[in-house]
């Protein structure tokens, strides 16, 4: 409870007409949530009104009003579809009052859902048939996934699988086994695409069959779910492929291979590239200046396959937030 005076409430039930604004008190008492303070004086008014009263603060009125309702919520979550676990919600009956609708519309599904006989669907697909809101678990803002987790489900639960971008990637043959390159950037992806409809077989002297556009770090990403669902990308995943990847030399190029290859593990870096980039930087007169900020990692993948002098070129570059990007190569490279 706490205390709310007679100025409050005029703010509050605001009318020109002192009768109007005595009613709508004098109704509040008798409801029940105004409660005039005995020992405040009276207004002066006729009719007269007390000056002070009590009333419920929001939180107690929904307790009241939860209370009145919890043999009914309680019986709900009793008759939730068998696979639902319903013990969070009977602990925590504020939030199943939140999400009710949506609870009661998934049980309603798994009571007619046919896991044996159902197709598989996409999140989106299966979220926008239960719930009529194709991003009720994609969104990170969106519930849906909270009440899957409440309720002990998953989405293999539900017959549904999660997405990834497609990866784009062009290839010279579909024959397996083959080389694979993974490339960082988009400008020399396109390039070497261009250079193997040309008629081109070899990307510096080795043997390339596919190029796989990486978009940065977006990569891990995409190559996981491509992996996961076993997506139209086979010819690219064969177990006997030789998979290179190429990037920018920093530390951003060198965390991207790492973390790709965390999905990957017979990734190797392309070394005919990174050496011919470095020593092509070197006749430059100055580097390219790092355009974010970036930690420091390990550099032990490049150290595999430059030599010492090249790596100390490298570090001190590096060091002093310079690097040497990958389109310090092009088709003339090639």
């Amino acid at each position: 409870m706490r205390y709310v005076t007679l100025d409050e409430l005029r703010k509050r039930f605001y009318t020109d007409s002192y009768e109007e604004f005595y009613e709508k008190v004098i109704e509040g008492v008798n409801k029940g949530t105004l409660i005039p303070v005995k020992r405040s004086k009276f207004n002066g008014m006729n009719p007269p009104l007390k000056t002070k009263y009590l009333e419920k603060t929001a939180k107690e009125k929904d307790e009241e009003a939860l209370a009145g309702q919890a043999e009914v919520l309680n019986n709900e979550l009793w008759h939730l579809n068998r696979k639902m676990k319903a013990a969070y919600y009977f602990k925590n009956l504020p939030e199943y009052v939140q999400d009710r609708e949506d609870v009661l519309a998934l049980s309603a599904f798994l009571d007619r859902f046919d896991a044996e006989n159902e197709p598989l669907l996409s999140v989106n697909e299966r979220c926008y048939e239960i719930w009529q809101d194709e991003k009720k678990i994609e969104i990170p803002s969106r519930r849906g996934a909270r009440i899957l987790s409440n309720c002990g489900l998953t989405l293999s639960d539900l017959g549904m699988y999660q997405t990834s971008e497609p990866l784009a990637y062009y290839s010279r043959t579909e024959s397996t086994p083959q080389t694979v390159l993974f490339i960082e950037n988009e400008d020399p992806y396109y390039g070497l695409c261009r250079h193997l409809r040309q008629g081109s077989r070899t990307v510096l002297g080795r043997k390339i069959d596919t190029i796989v556009y990486g978009a940065g770090k977006r990569i891990s990403r995409q190559v996981s779910g491509s992996l996961s669902e076993g997506g139209i990308e086979q010819h690219i995943f064969h177990g006997d492929n030789t998979l290179l990847y190429w990037g920018d030399i920093d530390y951003a190029g060198v965390e991207i291979f790492d973390k790709l290859r965390e999905s990957i593990p017979s990734l190797q870096l392309f070394p005919e590239a990174y050496i011919r980039m470095v020593r092509k930087s070197r006749a430059y007169p100055a580097a390219g200046i790092m355009k974010e900020k970036q930690s420091e990692k390990p550099l032990d993948s490049l150290r595999s396959i430059l030599s010492a002098e090249d790596m100390i070129y490298v570090q001190d570059l590096l060091e002093h937030k310079h690097f040497i990007p990958q389109e310090i190569l092009n088709v003339k490279d090639y």
